[in-house]
């Protein structure tokens, strides 16, 4: 939402959707481990069951019971964590500047901790599951799109996105986008026009 000091704030509860667009793709690979070492350890049962003596090769196959509990493990340290976070209540502010943007953690309704990041640091935004994903280096910062209008996506999109050749476009274009639609935003409700 555009606020009375001039930049957008967005609320994003931790949700199941939310845990899923940040961990899905860390999920996905940690089911295909489990798959592909749960078949290399079948094959191995079968083998050594019906081969007298066992051959080395056939030994060889229980080398795949590592990834097979790598990735069983994994899968449910990520889905016990991703459900302690959603019943914590946690939620994630996200403010932005023109020059700009502050990302606070809250738990029930507390400040726990906040960073602040440049514009220029942004290495990859991707839209996943209702989710606009923000990427600074390794860390990935949600922003639910749920109750967003389209101006809001618009500027939020415009002050987040790279240009072709993966440069940052100059802050002054940030600052630009920002202003413009905030400016539009209180005309509108100096018109009479819905507040948002």
């Amino acid at each position: 939402m555009y606020t009375s000091e001039k930049y957008l704030k967005f609320d994003t509860k931790r949700t199941a959707q939310t845990q899923k667009a940040l961990n899905g793709v860390m999920q996905t690979v940690n089911l295909v481990m489990i798959i592909i070492g749960s078949a290399g350890v079948a094959a191995y049962i079968a083998l050594a069951t019906f081969i007298n003596p066992t051959p080395v090769w056939v030994n060889a196959l229980l080398a795949f019971a590592l990834p097979f509990a790598y990735g069983l493990v994994m899968y449910l340290t990520v889905k016990s964590a991703n459900k302690n976070v959603i019943l914590s209540g946690e939620s994630i502010q996200s403010c932005f500047y023109s020059d700009r943007f502050v990302v606070s953690f809250l738990k029930d309704g507390m400040k726990i901790s906040e960073k602040t990041y440049s514009y220029g640091g942004i290495t990859r935004c991707k839209t996943k599951y209702n989710h606009y994903l923000i990427s600074v280096g390794y860390e990935k910062i949600p922003v639910c799109l749920d109750d967003m209008d389209e101006r809001e996506k618009a500027t939020l999109y415009a002050v987040t996105s790279h240009d072709k050749g993966g440069d940052v476009l100059p802050l002054n274009a940030y600052a630009a986008a920002l202003a413009a639609a905030v400016v539009n935003q209180s005309q509108d409700n100096e018109n009479g026009g819905e507040n948002i």
